[in-house]
């Protein structure tokens, strides 16, 4: 029951709609399963959803894809190369393909315009350069209807230590990181208001099955801290 090519109109549940993001997870009434549908969206319909799942560099794999599942089916998923799979390869190859194909500026603007397009109170679940790209957006953003960000080691956050919380933020932080020293860092952020960091004993991308640094464990543990959280 995916459409791949005409207009589909979802039926119940999963009425998910933004005109920023082409992708969305609805739930099959009929055998319980998530389907993703890939039909861009650009029209202005309005949004029903409670969660906006952030990618890392790698976009959309189905990793994400399957613990976005785990977290709920009234989400939407954003990612740097407009919902097409990306070959899966090196960290640095792939750093690579985010910089040339979207960069953290673009990736920025584009969450702010899904920040700016939000029509129901909505959770921010943010990864890697989706964490910090999350952070710099959500103080540029008016709309109320944000609610809170919850950001897995945002890294490139170290540079913009300046900036303030507009909605409660959340970072969750990995044990190190190898470009900057993460106490500093949670340091900084800690002395500012709706600001919460947290430092894991997990490395960075400890969420991510594509990453060098995946942790089973850290991966069970979060999603449950991510469905707790977020209520």
């Amino acid at each position: 029951m995916v459409n791949r090519g005409g207009f589909f109109k979802p039926e119940r549940e999963g009425n998910l709609y933004i005109n920023c993001v082409q992708a969305i997870y609805y739930k099959n009434i009929y055998n319980k399963s998530y389907q993703l549908l890939t039909k861009p969206i650009f029209s202005y319909q309005r949004i029903s959803m409670n969660y906006l799942i952030v990618s890392d560099i790698y976009g959309l794999t189905p990793a994400l894809s399957k613990l976005s599942q785990a977290i709920s089916s009234n989400l939407v998923i954003v990612d740097p190369y407009n919902n097409k799979i990306q070959a899966i390869e090196s960290e640095q190859d792939s750093y690579n393909n985010f910089i040339q194909q979207c960069g953290h500026d673009k990736y920025t603007d584009k969450l702010l315009e899904c920040f700016e397009s939000l029509k129901v109170p909505t959770t921010c679940i943010a990864f890697s350069a989706g964490a910090s790209a999350a952070w710099r957006a959500q103080l540029l953003t008016g709309n109320t209807h944000l609610k809170k960000l919850i950001g897995f080691y945002p890294s490139q956050i170290r540079n913009y230590l300046a900036l303030d919380a507009n909605v409660p933020c959340e970072f969750i932080f990995p044990e190190s990181e190898s470009h900057f020293n993460v106490d500093q860092v949670i340091k900084a952020l800690s002395t500012k208001a709706s600001v919460k960091c947290y430092k894991t004993n997990f490395l960075h991308g400890f969420m991510n099955e594509y990453s060098t640094n995946f942790n089973a464990q850290g991966l069970v543990e979060y999603s449950s801290y991510i469905k707790q959280s977020s209520r």
